[in-house]
């Protein structure tokens, strides 16, 4: 009957403090920058599979009419 009262008071100390961690400004910073990271890698591999000509040629044509203004 100890080691089970044991075991839950355990149990409980190491939930409350997953539950404290969680609900700090740190876990929710370390969570918004994994956020940023995965859309970073999605926007990178999008602008891979655009044809050469959206994702070269048209921006320094684009640079080209600028100067040209």
């Amino acid at each position: 009957m100890l080691g089970l009262t044991l075991l839950l008071a355990v149990v409980t100390i190491v939930l409350l403090f997953v539950g404290l961690y969680r609900s700090s400004a740190r876990f929710a910073v370390e969570k918004r920058i994994e956020q940023v990271k995965a859309a970073e890698d999605q926007t990178a591999e999008e602008e891979l599979q655009q044809p050469f000509i959206q994702r070269v040629l048209l921006p320094i044509g684009g640079s080209f009419a600028k100067l040209f203004r």
